[in-house]
């Protein structure tokens, strides 16, 4: 079904969705983007740091639409930290860049989805920070699963086309991989929206909505608009939400191993991390969060000066429940 080649790096680049190494010490980048393609972003570059000089990665976006893969094989020595630097151009112009941080994992394949945000156009951040869906933050990311193939966000097409990287030197000068492949994806297997939730499980445009994430599996959500949305993640591996401006968020997490939330723009967020492994939640802009607790390994809410309430609960601009 997929076509596969590998050059030899120092750090491995595979274009397929599986994997060329007999080593599983892998990072997956998966690159999407919420830019029209090839409209607004016609090119993405990818750029490795962190294990000395590699080659360029490149994908013409008029040849096949996102999400693009490159997979990163570990090849011995430290484990990281690496930083992977996430370029979109049009018509030879940067238009929006993103990094991210992150360490392999020994014996283990792992996957790094990069968003290209059109809100991050023109976006300089500084002290070390990058662009993302909160606005400027840490380039440090939790890496997911990988679940073997490109996960669909839920994007309007129907099918999505996965597709490969070029990969040059810095130089231009095609290193002799171009090898794309393809793959057409239904449904998220990882997420059930409400009939009356957007698509790509975005509830949005002051709709009420129930995201389901189902167990053991890994689950995006994006909150917005003035929505008030369910998001029901118990027993989920890796949760992330994003709660921007919605009227308020509540997300169940409990007995998750990881879980991030944003909760930004004035929004109102009420997480229960009971029993969960690593849960974070980063409050922002006035917004009010309420963050539970109880018999969570590591469960911290930042960006704000929280109260502690009874029964392991923290909030932040608002009161105790």
């Amino acid at each position: 079904m997929f076509r596969t080649r590998c050059v030899s790096l120092v750090l491995g680049v595979i274009s397929a969705l599986g994997g060329c190494s007999s080593d599983p010490t892998q990072i997956m980048v998966v690159v999407r983007s919420d830019l029209s393609v090839p409209a607004a972003l016609d090119e993405v570059r990818i750029e490795v740091q962190g294990f000395g000089d590699q080659p360029v990665a490149s994908a013409n976006l008029r040849d096949a639409p996102l999400p693009r893969t490159l997979a990163l094989v570990h090849r011995g020595g430290a484990l990281g930290p690496i930083d992977v630097f996430v370029r979109g151009y049009r018509g030879g112009s940067e238009v929006v860049a993103r990094q991210a941080r992150s360490f392999f994992e020994k014996g283990e394949a792992r996957m790094l989805t990069v968003w290209l945000r059109q809100s991050c156009q023109g976006v300089d951040c500084a002290g070390g920070e990058t662009c993302t869906e909160a606005g400027c933050d840490s380039p440090e990311v939790i890496l997911a699963d990988w679940p073997g193939e490109v996960p669909d966000a839920g994007l309007p097409d129907a099918a999505i086309r996965d597709a490969a990287f070029d990969v040059r030197q810095d130089g231009g000068s095609d290193a002799g991989v171009n090898t794309d492949s393809g793959v057409d994806a239904g449904v998220d297997a990882n997420v059930a929206c409400a009939p009356d939730c957007e698509s790509g499980c975005v509830c949005g445009s002051t709709c009420s909505c129930t995201i389901g994430c189902l167990p053991n599996q890994d689950c995006d959500a994006v909150c917005t608009g003035g929505s008030t949305c369910s998001v029901e993640a118990r027993d989920s591996d890796a949760v992330m939400v994003d709660c921007n401006n919605a009227e308020l968020c509540t997300i169940d997490a409990r007995m998750t191993t990881t879980v991030e939330v944003r909760c930004r723009n004035e929004a109102s967020c009420d997480v229960d991390c009971g029993g969960s492994d690593n849960c974070v939640v980063r409050c922002r802009d006035t917004s009010a969060c309420t963050l539970r607790c109880a018999g969570s390994s590591d469960c911290n809410l930042r960006g704000c000066t929280p109260i502690s309430c009874p029964g392991q609960v923290v909030a932040c601009n608002t009161s105790c429940p």
